[in-house]
Parts: structure tokens; sequence; C-alpha cells
């Protein structure tokens, strides 16, 4: 039987999971993941070409080290485990209701897709949507699978990634520093064959107006999604996905004993074994000075890091918080990220344009001029404005206006945004 998209009368109850109903940690940890994908993306990543070519000034440097070691690939990690605990919660009220859920689900992705790509046109760096609106729907092949089932293709998803991500790029690298021994150059000015279609993203960054960048952004897009190999190193996404389904196919998201035994289970193996991949990975990084890697020296620290610490250590965060906020003084502490949280893709997509605004030339044309510290600074601001105005928002409306957008795509109608007074 053919399987349609739902219309507009095809989903009677388009409401938001009520208060009673939402589990405050996991907006709590949404709004935790988005306070430190800001602050990677302000200090490290998107001045990363800047940042790993000069040596810093130490104030810099130490804010690199501390942004590698302790929020490098944590947060981005804990969001796509997020992304498959809210697939499940989404797939179980979608049958609850008695809705075809297959439907639903690629109606949603769909509407993720479109938020992407919309987002890529105004210049945000937001692929990441894109590929959770993608490798998304591979949850769909596993929401009724056991929970065996489910982590041995995350295991499975993890292996091909850390081989295309980490093992074959170690090659690669070790063959480019030949190439810059050859040419007595650093491997930065190692010449290469030219690709006239290539784009000088540095020059574009710092010179193109809005539609010259918004273009190129949007011409390089299909060329990422017919890449074979960016499919398989973003693998890690749907694996961290099926993590998050495997958490809610084991009655953790509604049931408190199991969600805390999970969690004490896990919590000294992931923060060991995270923390000491991401010390060796920090600790064999040259920040800048030029030193010369063997291929040993480049997979140890890509596996180390990339492949092991960064996602362990992101859920060892997770596995801490969960056990953190039963207690009082905790709890109080960290509600305040709950707001943000509930409003997630909103917030995300506004530190994106932040960060657009500061770097491009349309905006302030920073780029390359923000450090690290001087990026970090700036989040702190930023966010502590996030959680006001995300707390003034949700006081009066239902859902964050992107998140409405996406809903009435989802549904096929406007839903009501305000919420209504007693």
């Amino acid at each position: 039987m053919k399987v349609g998209l739902p219309g507009p009368d095809a989903i009677k109850n388009i409401d938001p999971i009520s208060a009673n109903e939402r589990v405050q940690l996991l907006d709590v940890l949404r709004g935790i993941a988005i306070l430190g994908m800001f602050a990677v993306n302000m200090a490290v990543d998107m001045w990363e070409d800047v940042t790993r070519a000069v040596q810093l000034a130490l104030p810099d440097f130490l804010t690199l080290v501390f942004v590698d070691l302790f929020a490098s690939g944590k947060f981005f990690t804990i969001f796509s485990f997020l992304f498959g605990i809210g697939f499940f919660v989404q797939m179980e009220r979608a049958c609850a209701r008695g809705v075809n859920h297959i439907a639903f689900y690629v109606r949603r992705s769909v509407g993720l897709f479109l938020i992407g790509v919309l987002a890529i046109a105004c210049t945000l760096v937001s692929h990441i949507l894109i590929y959770y609106a993608i490798f998304g729907l591979g949850l769909l092949l596993y929401y009724k699978r056991s929970p065996r089932a489910i982590i041995a293709m995350a295991v499975v998803c993890f292996l091909l990634s850390m081989t295309f991500g980490s093992i074959i790029p170690s090659f690669e690298s070790l063959e480019l520093q030949t190439l810059a021994a050859e040419q007595g150059v650093s491997v930065s000015e190692v010449t290469q064959p030219v690709d006239p279609d290539d784009v000088d993203w540095l020059e574009l960054f710092r010179d193109g107006d809005f539609l010259q960048l918004s273009s190129a952004m949007l011409a390089r897009l299909p060329v990422l999604l017919t890449t074979l190999p960016m499919y398989m190193v973003k693998l890690e996404y749907l694996g961290l996905m099926l993590l998050g389904l495997y958490v809610g196919r084991r009655g953790a998201v509604w049931n408190v004993d199991i969600r805390r035994m999970i969690a004490k289970q896990a919590l000294p193996w992931l923060i060991g074994v995270g923390f000491g991949g991401c010390l060796i990975w920090v600790a064999m990084e040259d920040f800048g000075l030029g030193e010369s890697s063997s291929l040993a020296h480049t997979m140890i620290q890509n596996l180390a890091g990339y492949s092991v610490g960064m996602k362990a250590l992101g859920l060892g965060y997770a596995a801490a918080i969960t056990l953190l906020i039963e207690k009082d003084d905790w709890r109080r502490l960290l509600t305040p990220f709950a707001a943000v949280g509930r409003m997630a893709l909103t917030n995300y997509l506004f530190t994106t344009l932040i960060a657009a605004f500061i770097g491009w030339s349309w905006g302030l044309g920073l780029y390359g001029k923000i450090m690290p510290a001087a990026g970090l600074t700036i989040v702190v601001g930023v966010f502590f404005c996030q959680v006001l105005a995300s707390h003034w928002w949700m006081r009066r409306f239902r859902f964050g206006p992107i998140e409405w957008l996406w809903r009435s795509f989802t549904y096929g109608k406007l839903p009501a945004l305000r919420l209504q007074r007693a």
C-alpha cells in the first residue's frame, strides 16, 4: 500500500506536549547543547583556518585548549543523541493517536530539510539540519526493532564513520605532508592542481557580498549531498540518533529509575574514556606550530579525539546532568536552560545568525579577526540574552517561531501560537 504524506485533516491533535508530559531533563540538555555548540562555533569553528595556522596570544591559546578539551564535538553529540530520543517520543505519540507515523515523520523531515536549505540561502552555516533531516529517516527502519538490534546498528555506523572520517583522512594527511616536504613549504602552502570550479571561501567570507556568499553556499550544497564519502563520514549522526532511540526503547524517557540506572552504569566509562581520548587529541595537536606528524601520530589523534573521545565525553556530560538534575541545588542552576531547549531550533539558528553577522562581509566583516577569547566572551553575553528572551517568549507562546513554522508544515495547518490564558 502506498504511503502518502498527511494532509491538513490527517492529524487531529496538533497540540504540543503539555507541561505535565514534558521531561524537563531533555529541555535542559537541549539548552546546554545550544550553549556548547555556540561556544565551539564562535571560539573555534568559524575561524579555524586562522586560529589553527598562527601562534596565538596566551589568553587565546588557553581558550582554544579549553574549548578543544571540554567542548569541541561534545555538544553536537548531545544534540544528535537527543534527536534520537525526540524521534522516539514523536513516534510514540503519533502511534497512540492512530496516526500514520511513517508519513508523519517523512513530512516532518522534509520540513526540517527545507528550513536548513533556507537558512543556508541566508548564509547561515546550518548544514547540520540537513544532515538530521536525511539521516533521521534512517531511524524509521529501527523504530520497532529490539534495543539489541538498535545498538548493533549504532556500532556499525560508528565504525564506518570512523573509517571514512579518521583512518582514510590520516593517510591523506600523510600524503599532503610528503608533498609539503618535497616542495619545501608548509602544508597550507602545498601546490596542488587547481579546479576552476573551486571557491576561495576565505576570500568570499571576508569580501563577498550577501548574494555572492548565498549563491556559493547553495551551489555547494548539491555537491555535498551527492558525495558518497560525505554520507559515510556523517553516519556518526545516525549512530548517535540510534543511541537516543535505544535509550527510549529501554524506557528511560518517562521512567526515572531506568534513566538513573543507565546514567550511573555508563557515567564512569563515558567520562574516563571520553576525557582520556580528548586529552590525547589535545596533547597531540600542534596549535599552529607547524610540527610534522607521522601517519601513526595523525591516526591516533583522529581516532582518540574525533572518533571516540568527543562522543564519549559528550554522552558523559548528558549522563552526569541526568543525575545532577535530581539534586535541588543543581536543579535550580540547570532549570534556566529549559526554556532555551524548548525552542532549540529557533535558538540554534539565532546563534548561527549571530556568527554570520559578526564574521561575514555583509555584517561586521570580522572573519579571521575574532580570536578564541573574544569569541567566547561574545557567547557568554549573547547566550545570557537568549535565556532571558526564551523565558519571556515561552511564557506567552506555545512554540518558538521556527518551531511554529516547522509544525505548520508538518501538520498542513497553522496551529495557534499564543498561549490561552485561563
